[in-house]
Parts: C-alpha cells; structure tokens; sequence
C-alpha cells in the first residue's frame, strides 16, 4: 500500500521546513535506548509493511524524530516504490548531517544514489555517488554503485575504470568482477569479459546473476550451448530469482534464432 498522495507531498514539503535542520542532531538520539529501539521496530516493519512503515516514520518525524525517523521514511519510500523522493530524503539528511560523521554522510549519500538511480536518474544518482565518494574514496560498495549508475547512462568506460578501483580495495567482491564483465560485454571486448565473469564464478559459483552474465558473454562469443546450459541452470537451481525471468528470455529469443 502506498501512502496518500496528499500525505507524500506534505512529508516531501516538510523537507525543506524549519524543523530540518535539527537533523543533524536528532541522528545522535540513536544513543538513546529507547529511540534506537523505535528505530530498529521501525526499519522492521519496513520489511513487512512499507506502508505502515511510512505512516509510523513520519508520525515520528513530528515527535522530534529527527534523522533517525527521516531515514525509516526513506527507507519506506524505497519500498514503496518512490524511489526519486527517497533520492531526496537522504541527499537532504546528508546535507545537514553534523560535521566530523563524513563515514555515515557517506553512507547516507550512497543510499541516495541508488535512489536515484532506480528512479531512472543516473545523473542525480552519480551526483550524490561523487559527493559520498568524495567523503569514503576507498569505499568499494561506493564504487561499484557508482559504476551502475555510469553503465545507466552508457559509460562503460567509466564503470570499468571505477570497479578497477573497487577490486583493488575489495578484491573478493564477486559482484565488482561480474558487473566488471558486463561492462566490457557492452564494450565489445568478450574476451576480458570471459576472463572477469571466470573470476566472478570462482568466488560465487552458485550466484544466478554471474550465470546470466556468463551465458550473456557465451552468446555473444557464439557458444549457443553454453549459454543455453548457464540460463537453463539458472531456472532449474534459481527459478524464483530476479535473474531467472532474464535467462527464460534469453533462452526463448535462442530458440527463435535457431528455428
């Protein structure tokens, strides 16, 4: 259930109010027992019911909730679906963050950018990405949702040059590896791809998402057997998967060619 439209925009209108700008200073009542708990309960509930979540995070809000009750309503927003004003929350609690927390600013920016980018807005998303970067530049989670949001726009280029960057401060991260291989998928060069998405397999052998890159790249290379024997994996170990609607695509559109 989505909020109210008229309860959205009047939540979205108290953003740029007065009472913001203790933000910054409410995020230190997390150090209260009893605001963390509410706090913890709150982002549960997101999970379970994002609506309900929304309506209970904004309540707090006007308790003098302060950061803490502003992020349970951009988490809830995400969860409901408005990604672009959850964009807004959390650049906005980052804004006015409290100098000497640049770790959690980040963090908060981070969760902005991926906002943003599932709204369809890879330009805000690599704003507020720059912006945590600028703040964390060694952080890899940073890193390679920077170079999601630089692929969204078709910067394969500088997706590659940011996940060159994540795996050599993360160098286990399978999905720096994986997204590392789709990138030069895009750019054509299959061959560093079949070497990145071999890597990503190494470490995550069992993960759907790297077995669809796989089959993508084996595709393109012309192994038509390979590619059918990765997606078809995928829908018999992973059938409920975000990544198993892709491979039955994938495998429909192959036997159409080869009819």
């Amino acid at each position: 259930m989505r909020p109210p439209a008229a309860q959205l925009a009047f939540a979205l209108a108290a953003i740029a109010g007065p009472a913001w700008g203790a933000a910054g200073d409410a995020l230190d009542k997390t150090g209260d027992a009893a605001a963390r708990q509410r706090y913890v309960d709150c982002t549960a509930l997101v999970a379970s019911n994002p609506g309900a979540a929304f309506d209970s995070a904004l309540a707090w809000r006007y308790e003098d909730g302060g950061a803490p009750a502003w992020h349970c309503v951009g988490l809830s927003l995400v969860a409901l679906g408005y990604y672009a004003e959850a964009g807004e929350v959390f650049e906005r609690m980052a804004e006015d963050m409290k100098p000497g927390r640049e770790e959690l600013r980040a963090e908060v920016l981070g969760q902005s950018g991926l906002a943003w980018l599932q709204a369809g807005e890879p330009s805000r998303a690599r704003a507020s990405l720059d912006a945590a970067l600028a703040l964390d530049p060694v952080n890899s989670e940073l890193l390679v949702d920077r170079a999601q949001a630089h692929a969204a726009s078709g910067g394969y280029w500088e997706a590659v040059d940011d996940l060159d960057r994540a795996i050599e401060y993360a160098p286990s991260r399978s999905d720096a590896y994986a997204f590392r291989a789709a990138a030069y998928r895009h750019l054509d060069i299959l061959d560093l791809a079949a070497d990145d998405v071999a890597r990503a397999l190494a470490l995550a052998p069992d993960d759907p998402v790297i077995l669809l890159e796989r089959g993508n790249i084996r595709r393109l290379a012309g192994d038509d057997a390979g590619a059918r024997a990765d997606w078809l994996r995928i829908l018999i170990e992973a059938p409920e998967s975000p990544a198993a609607k892709a491979a039955q695509t994938n495998m429909e559109r192959l036997d159409v060619k080869l009819e």
